[in-house]
């Protein structure tokens, strides 16, 4: 394609040979470097560790469950070369400009919460700016499943996203994925906003604020109520309950 590219598969510690493979992909290419840790971190410490061992100006996560289309990085790469000042990039299925378009963080975040919830995806409907991504910490690690919610608006408080049009990532869905697991969700989901809400860069006002986490308190209510209907696990229910510390603040 022309585009500098150098692919970092990093093994959290897996039993599969998937680590022999991707040596022999490395024997063959420059551009692939395999790391493998020696414990399992998990998927966001993983990521932030890969972050670490880059070199590229932009950094693209893709799980192991999750492929790209063939000309992905160089849509990327022609991309932020269109439109300098990029820090991050998302993928974006419903808005109201013509894509792809560069706008403020601060705007976007407003967007988000209020019209279309363009910073709702995960990793790999995102792309940084390796220097951005760690001068601002990366991902979270605290919330779990939703790491990728809570840090993909924190990290839009400091710099200028670049709205894109075309999907060049396919999700494999299966049942052993984060994103299938709606108990692990219920825990977190619930601490993330509520935490979200208090950073004091978040370009919102104390009402706006107010209106955001009401909204969302109720919803997370009213999931747990309704995973509790449908499967009967009272445990995991008020486990779920108690962890996101509801406060009748919260409602009002």
């Amino acid at each position: 394609t022309g585009v500098q590219t150098c692919a970092l598969p990093i093994y959290d510690a897996s039993a599969d040979d998937s680590f022999v493979k991707a040596g022999q992909y490395a024997a063959r290419d420059h551009r692939v470097k395999v790391f493998r840790n020696t414990i399992n971190v998990g998927d966001y410490p993983n990521r932030n560790m890969a972050a670490t061992y880059a070199t590229g100006e932009y950094l693209l996560y893709v799980d192991s469950d999750d492929c790209i289309s063939p000309d992905a990085l160089e849509y990327i790469a022609d991309s932020v070369n269109s439109f300098p000042g990029t820090d991050m990039g998302v993928i974006v299925k419903k808005f109201d400009k013509e894509l792809p378009v560069l706008l403020p963080g601060t705007e976007v975040i407003k967007i988000n919460f209020f019209k279309h919830k363009i910073l709702n995806t995960g990793p790999g409907g995102v792309f940084f700016k390796t220097e951005f991504f760690r001068k601002f910490g990366g991902y979270s690690e605290k919330y779990g499943p939703v790491n990728d919610l809570f840090s993909h608006v924190r990290l839009a408080c400091y710099g200028n996203l670049l709205l894109l049009p075309y999907c060049y990532v396919q999700y494999r869905i299966h049942s052993q994925q984060e994103s299938s697991k709606l108990s692990n969700y219920m825990l977190y989901y619930q601490p993330y906003i509520s935490d979200l809400m208090k950073l004091a860069e978040l370009p919102l006002s104390q009402k706006e604020r107010h209106y955001i986490l009401r909204y969302y308190s109720y919803r997370h209510l009213y999931n747990i109520i309704k995973f509790a209907l449908r499967t009967g696990d009272l445990k995991m229910s008020w486990s779920a309950f108690r962890f996101g510390k509801f406060r009748i603040s919260d409602f009002l």
